[in-house]
C-alpha cells in the first residue's frame, strides 16, 4: 500500500522532458530574463523583439539517424531516429520522506517518456511533418540544380553527383510568388501581403528567366502544389471533396460512356496521380558579377538578404522557401574591430607607409616586427579598420572555398569598394586596392572561380565590370 500510494503521488508530479537544445535554450532566456529584471534601467527593444524560434532547418546534434544491427540472420544495418532528451522533475520533500530514484523513474519518468513517444509518433505521421520534409527536398533537390558541388564531387547531402547532369549555371534562385520581405527589421517573419509585394522574374529577360523541373518523388509530390508551394492540409480536403464529387458524377454519367472512354479516364487520372516533378518559374542569380541596382527602399538589401539566407532550408510559410543559394556562398561585410591573425590580405592591402619595397639591389627583408608597418602577407591585429577586416573577410572565404561572394554597400568600407578617378589622381600611393578591380580577376582565375552579388546604388564604375544587372523599381 505505501508504495502504490508514493507511486501515485509521484506520477501527479510536474516534470518537462526537452531536447538538449532546448533545454539550453531555456536555461538561456531564464539568465537573460534575470539579468533585465535586476537590472537599474531596462534597455528598449526597437521594432518589438526578435523571433525566439529560426525558420531553418539546421543540422542538430540532439535529434539524429543512427544504424544499428539487425537480427542476426539477416546481419542488416537497421535505421533508428535517436533523441538525446534533458527532464526536469519536481521531487517533494514533505515531512522527512524523500522518493528514491527506482520510484522517481517508474511513476514520473514512465508516464512523462509514454506521453512524449505517443505525441512524437503522431507528429511524425502527421501532414504538417510529411509537408515540412517536402518543402525540404524539394530545396535540396533545387539546390543541387544550381552549380557543380566544388568539395570532392559531393553535394550538400554527401550524394555522389553525375556528370550528366545539366546545371543552370547560377549563384541562385528565386521562384516567383515568393515573399522575400519580412514583418521588420529585427523579424525574421514574412510581412503580411498586402502591403508587401510577392516576387516575380522580369519580362524579356532570356538571361535571367527560367522555367525549372524540379524532381522529388512521387510520394513528396503529393504535399506540393504544381509550383512547388507547400500544399496545406485546408486545401488538399477541399480537393479531395472535389474529386470525390467529380467521381460521383462520373458514376452517374458511366452507363452513358463507352468502356473505352472509362479506360482513358482512368489512365489519365493514375497518371496525375503519379506525378513527381514540380515546375516553377523564376529568375536566377548568373555565375559571375551580377550588380542589384535600384533606389533607396526599393528592396535592394531585401533581395540580397533573401540570397544570403537562401543556403539554408526554411520552414513551410516563410515565404522564401522556393528561394536557393548555393551552399559555399558567404555574405561578406565590414567588421570594425575584429581580430585578424596572419591572414595574407596583400592583395587588397599592401605597401603600408614604412614599408621597405623590394628590388634586385636590396638585401633587406620586408618589415614584419619591432614597432614597424605590418607585412599584409601575414598580416595580424587586434583592432581591424572597416576596409581590412573586409579585406580579410575575403580572403577568409576565398581560403573555405567560396562559390560565391554576397556583398552590401550598405554594411561595407567605403574605401575598399571603389574609388573614383579623381580621388586616385589625388592619391597616388593608396595602399588599398578596392574589390572593384578584382572581382573579374576573382572569377575568371582557374583557382578561384568566384562569383560575386553586390549590391550598388551609389558608384556607376561598377556597371563596368558587371556581367547581370538586377534593377529593382518599387519592390
Amino acid at each position: 500500500p505505501n508504495d502504490q500510494s508514493t507511486a501515485s503521488s509521484s506520477s501527479s508530479l510536474p516534470a518537462r522532458v526537452q531536447t538538449l537544445a532546448q533545454a539550453r535554450h531555456h536555461h538561456a532566456n531564464q539568465i537573460q530574463s534575470q539579468k533585465k529584471r535586476y537590472s537599474a534601467r531596462p534597455k528598449k527593444t526597437r521594432g518589438g523583439v526578435r523571433d525566439s524560434e529560426l525558420p531553418y532547418v539546421l543540422e542538430r546534434s540532439d535529434c539524429c539517424i543512427v544504424e544499428i544491427d539487425g537480427e542476426e540472420r539477416n546481419n542488416d544495418k537497421e535505421k533508428v531516429l535517436q533523441f538525446y532528451l534533458h527532464g526536469e522533475f519536481a521531487v517533494p520533500n514533505e515531512g522527512g520522506d524523500s522518493i528514491s530514484s527506482k520510484e522517481i523513474l517508474d511513476g514520473i519518468l514512465s508516464r512523462t517518456l509514454t506521453s512524449v513517444l505517443q505525441t512524437l509518433s503522431e507528429e511524425l505521421t502527421s501532414h504538417k511533418c510529411f509537408a515540412h520534409i517536402a518543402a525540404v527536398v524539394l530545396q535540396r533537390r533545387l539546390r543541387s540544380m544550381l552549380q557543380p558541388p566544388r568539395n570532392n564531387h559531393f553535394d550538400n547531402r554527401g550524394n555522389s553527383t553525375s556528370t550528366d547532369q545539366s546545371y543552370l549555371d547560377a549563384v541562385a534562385f528565386l521562384a516567383d510568388g515568393s515573399l522575400l520581405p519580412r514583418k521588420s527589421g529585427r523579424s525574421i517573419l514574412p510581412m503580411a501581403s498586402p502591403p508587401a509585394i510577392p516576387f516575380y522574374s522580369p519580362e524579356g529577360s532570356e538571361k535571367l528567366t527560367r522555367v525549372v523541373t524540379v524532381e522529388v518523388g512521387s510520394f513528396w509530390r503529393k504535399f506540393l502544389n504544381d509550383d512547388g508551394s507547400v500544399a496545406m492540409q485546408r486545401r488538399e480536403r477541399q480537393q479531395q471533396q472535389q474529386q470525390q464529387q467529380q467521381q460521383k458524377d462520373e458514376e452517374i454519367n458511366h452507363s452513358k460512356n463507352n468502356a473505352n472512354d472509362d479506360d482513358d479516364n482512368n489512365s489519365n487520372n493514375t497518371a496525375d496521380n503519379n506525378k513527381t516533378t514540380v515546375t516553377m518559374r523564376g529568375m536566377i542569380i548568373p555565375k559571375g558579377v551580377t550588380l542589384i541596382v535600384g533606389g533607396g527602399y526599393h528592396g535592394k538589401s531585401t533581395m540580397l538578404q533573401a540570397l544570403s539566407y537562401g543556403v539554408y532550408d526554411k520552414l513551410p510559410g516563410d515565404g522564401r522557401e522556393r528561394c536557393v543559394t548555393h551552399a559555399d556562398a558567404v555574405s561578406i561585410r565590414a567588421e570594425d574591430g575584429r581580430y585578424v591573425n596572419r591572414c595574407n590580405v596583400s592583395a587588397f592591402i599592401s605597401n603600408l607607409p614604412g614599408m621597405r619595397k623590394k628590388n634586385k639591389n636590396d638585401t633587406h627583408q620586408t618589415t614584419t616586427g619591432g614597432g614597424g608597418p605590418p607585412d599584409t602577407t601575414r598580416f595580424s591585429t587586434k583592432d581591424a579598420s572597416g576596409s581590412t577586416s573586409q579585406a580579410a573577410n575575403v580572403i577568409e572565404a576565398l581560403e573555405s572555398n567560396a562559390s560565391a561572394l554576397l556583398v552590401d554597400e550598405d554594411v561595407s568600407a567605403a574605401n575598399f569598394m571603389a574609388r573614383d578617378g579623381r580621388m586616385r589622381a589625388m592619391i597616388m600611393d593608396e595602399p588599398i586596392t578596392p574589390l572593384l578591380y578584382r572581382v573579374n580577376g576573382l572569377f575568371l582565375s582557374k583557382e578561384h572561380g568566384v562569383s560575386t552579388v553586390i549590391v550598388v546604388g551609389g558608384v556607376g564604375e561598377w556597371l563596368d565590370v558587371a556581367d547581370s544587372v538586377v534593377l529593382m523599381k518599387e519592390y
